[in-house]
């Protein structure tokens, strides 16, 4: 079955042969497909140089009629399934921005890590001591609290530490 396509689609296209190129029609020229990237030096390209489009969904996150419409149908129109719209707009907001993961915990006595709020946090232990628990201690504010890896929203470490 052949789509009817209409300004303001948006599709992965197939232009001259090579794919995933994102392209929204547009009304120009009997319906012309305008792509994000240049194809051989041109943005706009007529559907005798598409050979393929595969339509995508465009959701906007902050639209709660699109999430209210989304959520009821991941549901499968049941309700108390642990999925609202506050996890679905959540989601697809991780997938708009995806949060860059996690860097490796660096091992060496003295380590410095960055949170996500800006605070630093020292490495007191090597990796091969068998100290149970917390190695972590955060600097200045709470000279007290100690904290294990998976516990610490690192954003970036700033020293590897010395190893033993």
């Amino acid at each position: 079955m052949k789509r009817e396509w209409k300004p303001g689609d948006v599709a992965w296209l197939t232009i001259h042969g090579k794919s995933a190129y994102l392209g929204m029609r547009s009304a120009e020229m009997g319906g012309s497909w305008v792509t994000a990237t240049p194809v051989a030096g041109v943005h706009l390209h007529g559907s005798h140089d598409v050979s393929d489009a595969r339509l995508l969904v465009v959701i906007d996150p902050e639209d709660r009629e699109q999430i209210e419409r989304l959520t009821y149908l991941v549901r499968g129109h049941r309700v108390g399934l642990g999925v609202d719209e506050d996890t679905i707009s959540g989601a697809l907001r991780e997938f708009a921005s995806p949060t860059p993961p996690k860097p490796e915990e660096p091992t060496g006595l003295g380590a410095v890590v960055e949170d996500a709020d800006g605070k630093k946090w020292f490495r007191m232990s090597l990796e091969n001591q068998t100290w149970p628990g917390e190695v972590w201690q955060e600097q200045y504010d709470n000279a007290d609290r100690w904290s294990q890896w998976q516990d610490i929203a690192v954003a970036r470490v700033l020293s590897k530490g010395v190893a033993s």
